[in-house]
């Protein structure tokens, strides 16, 4: 894979392994309101 930055930056990696259905703890993915706070939370602002 390929990604290619706006900065110019381009970087190439190589999967060497994919695990999929992996069993992992909600804390694991962690979003910091504090850090990014001009982002706007889909989950909360869609729910009707």
């Amino acid at each position: 894979m390929i990604f290619k930055g706006i900065d110019g930056v381009n970087m190439s990696y190589t999967i060497t392994k994919f695990d999929h259905n992996q069993e992992l703890p909600e804390s694991t993915f962690v979003f910091d309101r504090s850090k990014h706070q001009n982002v706007e939370d889909c989950l909360e602002t869609n729910q009707d």
